[in-house]
């Protein structure tokens, strides 16, 4: 991508493109940024303990390639009962968050019940793709149902469905459909901020008009969703890397 709007800039191609494009060597810049910007978080609120939010942008810049981060203290992830609303149309753009999409988004989470964590969004059809800020899951006679085209395919989802293949799970690269809400025994949002976390009530409206609600029970410990939560949940400690 940096090599294609360096040549769109008609700037020559040179050796910093190669470090910016190749993951290899731009990856020890991008832990170097990450740590001065950590470390300068730290100084700043160092009454904070708990997760931070790291977000890096690679930019090229006056002739050379520049890495932007920014720290921010995370938000603790929503503690049960997690509640959802289903109301919002697809975007058209999935594969990026542009700034259409951000608006979009703001409309939406401004009639946002308080007590809701998250809008889907849903077909014409009743497919569920996704939610504003997060990829959607349900489970359906033991197998994970979630959207493959039409959605921002997250980082969370990705390791989902690793853990999925490691651990035998069928999962359906199909979106849920409201249609057969009855036969869902759970459902799940999974974001960079919530990992993969297990919806536990889901509003909609019937064809008619009618406002539903749809209740999942997790009493049971080894339900797939709770299994799935921890061992993500797990999965993502294991490839964390310690920055200071």
């Amino acid at each position: 991508m940096l090599q294609h709007d360096c040549q769109e800039a008609g700037k020559q191609h040179s050796a910093e493109v190669d470090q910016l494009s190749d993951a290899s060597q731009l990856r020890p810049r991008v832990i170097s940024s990450l740590k001065a910007a950590v470390h300068q978080f730290r100084q700043a609120s160092p009454q904070h303990e708990g997760e931070l939010k790291l977000t890096v942008l690679v930019t090229w810049e006056t002739g050379k390639g520049i890495i932007h981060s920014h720290v921010a203290a995370l938000p603790p992830r929503p503690k049960p009962p997690v509640k959802v609303q289903a109301r919002g149309a697809p975007r058209q753009n999935a594969t990026a968050k542009d700034s259409e999409w951000v608006r979009t988004r703001q409309a939406l989470e401004k009639d946002k019940p308080p007590d809701v964590n998250e809008i889907l969004l849903v077909t014409e059809q009743g497919d569920v793709l996704e939610g504003t800020q997060t990829n959607f899951f349900a489970v359906v006679d033991g197998a994970v149902y979630t959207a493959r085209e039409g959605v921002l395919l997250g980082t969370v989802r990705g390791v989902l469905l690793e853990v999925c293949d490691r651990e035998g799970v069928q999962v359906v690269l199909e979106p849920p459909s409201m249609h057969s809400i009855d036969s869902w025994q759970g459902a799940a949002i999974a974001s960079t901020s919530r990992l993969f976390l297990p919806v536990h009530s889901l509003e909609y409206q019937t064809r008619q008009g009618e406002t539903k609600h749809k209740s999942f029970d997790y009493s049971d410990p080894q339900h797939l969703s709770m299994k799935l939560e921890q061992l993500v949940l797990a999965e993502i400690a294991r490839r964390s890397e310690k920055l200071l």
